[in-house]
Parts: structure tokens; C-alpha cells; sequence
């Protein structure tokens, strides 16, 4: 079996994806960098086979690790979940018209997308800062403006840590306020009240895009401030 690390030839005394995904990590931890993506003979391997790489021997197989710097991977990870946010308004409007009009089959095919989204959002939040040692609870966000607001930010200028503002907010509560409204949404889901269920994703979650994409901006600078 061969085995890199980005341009890196790797040694590997046993033949398996287990010990090349440790030898990896290792490698990777001593260059301070995190291993982003693997491929065993050029085929791209999914979260579950890393998070259970098979033990089986494979001594023909060609194994590359891809690695990044872990503050410029998290920086654009939430970045580019910012965008994913601005781009789902359209189906956060979609889902709550089809549950409108009682469409079921569309709104529920819609509704799994837009939680899809937000889950992602939420791992990003999360996941991201805590791999770089930050604590939530000491980052401070902007006051950002919701979908319907009058004001219109330029989503292309740089964004800067949101401490230099004074309508800066403590992260912790835009996530309280973000998993207040999930709640509401899972509830009224249950409940098969589908006229909140429209309402919440058609306002309540639609208004909270536009605002976490500022927010997940606001991270992004504190990570990329960070020293």
C-alpha cells in the first residue's frame, strides 16, 4: 500500500485504512493542520468509513489524505455557509407555500432541504470554533438586519470582528433565539399545525437566514482576528 499526506509519501507498517488514517492524523497533528478529505485509489471515502475505517487489508491500494491549515478551513467553511444561507430564502418561501396550500409531498421534500441547511449551519458554528479552542460564549456578534429590514449590507465587504461594534451581541444568544424558533417549528410539526408550520419558514426561519449569514460572517472574522 502507498500513502500520502498531501505531497507527502507516508509510512505505513500495516496495510489497512486504519493504520493510514492514524498515520495520517499523526503526521497531520505535527504540521498543525486536519486532514479534510481521503481517497483510496482515487475514490473520494464518505464520513462513515472514517469514522470506522475498516481494519481489512488492502496492499495494492493507493491512499491519499488531503490536509488544511484548521483557522483557514474553519474561516471558509463558514463563509461558505453564510452563502448557503443567503441562497435559502427562495426555499424557505417555496416550503412555506406549498404547506399552504396543502401540497404535502413538495413541502415536505422542501422542508427536509431548509432543516438540511440549518443543521449544517448549526455543525458549522459549532464543530469549526471548537476545533480551533474557542469558547462560544466569548464571541460577540453583530446586530444583524432580517430579510424584511429597510437596511441593505453589502454582502461582498469584508467583514470584521463584531466586538468593534456597540450593538454587538454575545453568540450564545443568537443561539438561543436560532434553537427557540427550530423548537417552535419541530412542535407545530408534531402537532400538525400546518399554518404555523408556514408561518415559521416562511418568516420566523427566513428572517433567521438573513440574520445567521451575518452572524456565521461575524465568526468567520473573529477566527480569521484570532491569534
Amino acid at each position: 500500500m502507498q500513502c500520502w499526506l498531501d505531497a507527502r509519501e507516508l509510512s505505513v507498517h500495516t496495510p489497512t485504512l486504519a493504520a493510514a488514517l492514524q498515520a495520517a492524523r499523526h503526521a497531520a497533528q505535527a504540521l498543525a493542520r486536519v486532514i479534510v478529505e481521503v481517497h483510496v485509489n482515487d475514490r473520494p471515502l464518505t464520513e462513515d468509513e472514517l469514522d470506522d475505517p475498516s481494519h481489512d487489508p488492502i496492499p495494492g491500494a493507493q491512499v491519499r489524505f488531503v490536509s488544511a491549515e484548521p483557522r483557514s478551513l474553519v474561516r471558509t467553511t463558514l463563509l461558505e455557509m453564510a452563502d448557503v444561507l443567503i441562497a435559502s430564502d427562495e426555499p424557505h418561501q417555496r416550503a412555506a407555500e406549498h404547506f399552504q396550500r396543502g401540497q404535502s409531498k413538495p413541502a415536505f421534500a422542501e422542508l427536509q432541504a431548509v432543516l438540511s441547511v440549518w443543521e449544517n449551519a448549526r455543525r458549522a458554528v459549532h464543530e469549526g470554533p471548537a476545533l480551533l479552542g474557542i469558547d462560544l460564549a466569548h464571541v460577540l456578534v453583530g446586530d444583524h438586519p432580517d430579510a424584511d429590514s429597510d437596511a441593505d449590507p453589502d454582502a461582498d465587504a469584508p467583514a470584521t470582528p463584531a466586538s468593534r461594534s456597540a450593538k454587538a451581541v454575545p453568540l450564545p444568544q443568537r443561539i438561543d433565539e436560532l434553537n427557540a424558533t427550530l423548537a417552535q417549528l419541530k412542535s407545530a410539526i408534531e402537532g400538525e399545525d400546518w399554518a404555523t408550520v408556514a408561518d415559521v419558514l416562511g418568516h420566523d426561519l427566513r428572517r433567521a437566514a438573513a440574520v445567521w449569514a451575518g452572524v456565521l460572517r461575524d465568526v468567520a472574522a473573529h477566527v480569521a482576528a484570532r491569534r
